[in-house]
């Protein structure tokens, strides 16, 4: 239950406080003066309402503080420079845990909310189905889950028969792809391995270049001939000393001889054809242009070619992952269709339950002759995550007129009444402590908004749930347990806003300008009273 709300530079109100009864609260006022701008606030706190200009103020902070079971206070900051923030008993925290934990406590109701969508019937239903039979959730929650399981594998399907439509489109290209490569041979990495065996022929080159020069100028010089000659010249001196010359140049010429020789081996091992450099810048070519046609790196084009091979062969393996999956799906649906046959027969005893209750409800509210029913249709062909049901209020308001589509046919206050009438059975049994209904008795007058009054006050003592509700009705607001007016003011060009808890006179006199407008009659403030006292 709602015990007290504060509420600072938010839309027109600059700041209000109210504290909240805990049974049945009418708060009234006339229009204008921010009434549901209340409702407003209850709803941001709960993160449910968003708006652009919610400031009234936009150089300052707006807050709002919502006390709940007198334990609980929310609250929900705008900053100066317009962020955002949320606490819970003065400790930050997320709108959705805020949502999680708080939002199914407080139903708030408007007047035409929900009951002209046909989208939001089953959900209804499905309220007070539960109510009655708690244990259907399970159920509810496990179509829920098959369904998004079905909604997977759909997709899963999806993107394997795209796959497999784009392979089919494509594999006449993937074939010649690879019949061209297997055709050039094309290996792993063979382009950095041709590159590196060009790089070292191409240094192997420029050493032997260097290594020609070298002996063409050591054959030039004819060492090993002239220190012949010189041997000769000393060859019959036989002083020790000359002999030892005669050793050193023998010595000479022999490692002379060993460079030349050595230098020519090099040469030979080193040696690298005209042709075979052509054959590689050959092969590099051919590579390149395989490359630059397949858009691909040319030291990736193996790899490319593999993957390519893999298309190909994986579309054998993609059409059994299609008809598994397929299969899989199959299996899901039939388990959805099984359990929505079970949850049918549930809706249809629920919707006979309710429809009798609303029809019920009706005749207290002056709907005598209405009748209400909820049509529970099996749809085979419908798969969602609510089931397999088409849901529908149906009513006619004369004896003689047929059942139609509720929306099509209900006036503001037939509406308003079966509105009024569904939030009172089903909020019974819901979770929410505190319901709220925002004008909801628009266009309902005399011995109907009386009734709907009653309706209200026993309700809430009956089932010890606060009822708040926002009225222009006098019949309504005079059978509350407490009356709070919401009263606009204006002052050197500043408007505010404040709400008082009306005693007895000042609740008579509110009743009475309910009643009769501006200009209070004295018939107006004994019809009042009488009111207040019935």
């Amino acid at each position: 239950m709602i015990s007290f709300i504060s509420i600072q530079n938010f839309i027109i109100i600059e700041n209000l406080e109210i504290t909240f009864h805990d049974l049945f609260t009418a708060i009234t006022g006339e229009t204008g003066t921010g009434k549901s701008i209340v409702i407003d606030a209850i709803d941001f706190c709960l993160g449910n309402f968003q708006s652009k200009n919610i400031k009234k103020n936009q150089n300052e902070e707006c807050i709002i503080n919502l006390c709940i079971n007198k334990d609980t206070k929310i609250t929900k900051i705008i900053d100066k420079k317009n962020k955002t923030s949320i606490y819970l008993n003065n400790k930050l925290t997320t709108q959705k845990h805020i949502k999680m934990q708080y939002q199914d406590l407080i139903d708030i109701t408007s007047q035409f909310d929900s009951i002209l969508n046909s989208n939001c019937h089953q959900n209804i239903l499905d309220e007070f189905m539960l109510a009655i039979n708690p244990e259907m959730s399970i159920q509810l929650d496990d179509i829920k889950t098959i369904y998004c399981n079905i909604k997977d594998k759909t997709k899963q399907i999806d993107a394997l028969e795209e796959e497999i439509k784009v392979i089919k489109r494509d594999h006449e290209y993937f074939l010649s792809i690879v019949d061209e490569l297997d055709k050039i041979n094309i290996m792993q990495n063979e382009e950095t391995n041709l590159l590196t065996k060009r790089a070292q022929m191409s240094k192997a080159n420029t050493c032997n270049n260097s290594l020609k020069v070298l002996l063409s100028t050591l054959h030039a010089i004819q060492l090993p001939s002239k220190i012949n000659s010189a041997s000769r010249a000393i060859e019959k001196t036989d002083i020790p000393e000359i002999t030892s010359i005669k050793n050193r140049l023998n010595s000479i010429s022999i490692e002379f001889l060993d460079i030349v020789d050595e230098s020519e081996n090099i040469l030979k091992e080193n040696f690298a054809s005209a042709e075979e450099l052509n054959n590689i810048d050959n092969r590099l070519s051919i590579i390149k242009t395989a490359a630059r046609k397949y858009s691909a790196p040319p030291n990736l084009l193996f790899e490319f070619l593999e993957e390519t091979k893999q298309k190909i062969n994986s579309s054998n393996n993609l059409a059994q992952n299609l008809e598994d999956a397929i299969s899989q799906k199959n299996i899901l649906v039939e388990k959805f269709k099984a359990l929505c046959v079970k949850i049918h027969a549930k809706r249809k005893k629920s919707a006979a339950k309710f429809s009798e209750k609303v029809r019920n409800s009706l005749a207290e509210l002056s709907m005598k002759h209405a009748n209400f029913e909820i049509s529970v249709e099996y749809n085979s062909e419908k798969i969602c995550a609510s089931g397999q049901d088409d849901i529908e209020f149906l009513a006619n308001f004369n004896e003689k007129s047929k059942m139609m589509a509720f929306s099509k046919i209900a006036s503001g206050g037939e509406a308003a009444r079966i509105n009024f009438a569904i939030k009172m059975i089903v909020g019974i049994s819901s979770k929410a402590k505190t319901i709220i209904f925002d004008e909801i008795d628009i266009g309902i007058g005399g011995a109907t908004a009386y009734a709907m009054g009653v309706s209200m006050r026993n309700f809430s003592q009956n089932n010890q749930m606060q009822l708040i509700s926002i009225t222009h009705s006098a019949q309504v607001a005079a059978l509350s347990h407490e009356h709070i007016s919401i009263q606009k003011t204006t002052a050197n060009n500043q408007t505010s806003v404040f709400a008082k808890k009306l005693q007895t006179h000042e609740r008579e006199f509110e009743i009475a300008r309910m009643i009769s407008g501006e200009l209070i009659t004295k018939d107006a403030i004994a019809t009042a009273k009488h009111l207040i006292k019935a």
